[in-house]
């Protein structure tokens, strides 16, 4: 259950953190909550000229990220850090993975990554058997598609530690 509320925790923020992944042929990783630390530290003029970089679409997908980062609590942001941190400390396969399951949500629809997000905070707040319950409801199931359930399915089961594997994504 700790798995997959640490799972859920960062689809809210750091999906479009990890979905960048690393840039080809490098094994830098990808910028988490301390480079978005570093860039809210930077005096504005330093700030404005790395926003004027970056293309205009990128250069707005990052400054909502920020945004959104900085409305955060103080414990939501080292929240975050620590889940950030453990990703970076999965086996290179699992990031990867967990990594195309970000991107699969990134390419939703902003509507139904909403819808998505909400369910995903009902049902870390659930205990198992009443989050199996609604998983396995006509109403979820009607709510939901194949895809979209797989989806949080995949994102459980990847992000959940290997000896929690297996009862997290039953679970979805």
């Amino acid at each position: 259950m700790r798995a997959l509320t640490q799972a859920l925790a960062l689809i809210a923020v750091a999906i479009p953190l990890l979905a960048q992944g690393p840039p080809r042929g490098s094994r830098r990783p990808a910028p988490g909550p301390s480079a978005i630390e570093r860039y809210n530290s930077m005096p504005p003029r330093q700030r404005e000229r790395i926003l004027e970089k970056l293309p205009a679409d990128r250069r707005k997908a990052f400054e909502d990220r920020v945004e959104r980062y900085n409305r955060l609590s103080p414990g939501e942001k080292r929240r975050l850090r620590g889940q950030y941190d453990q990703f970076q400390q999965l086996p290179p396969e699992r990031r990867d993975e967990a990594r195309r399951v970000f991107r699969r949500f990134m390419n939703l629809p902003e509507d139904r990554q909403r819808e998505l997000r909400t369910e995903m905070e009902t049902l870390r707040d659930l205990a198992p058997d009443e989050r199996r319950q609604r998983v396995e409801s006509p109403p979820f199931m009607e709510k939901f598609s194949p895809q979209e359930r797989r989806m949080m399915r995949d994102l459980g089961r990847t992000l959940s530690p290997p000896a929690d594997t297996g009862s997290q994504h039953e679970i979805l």
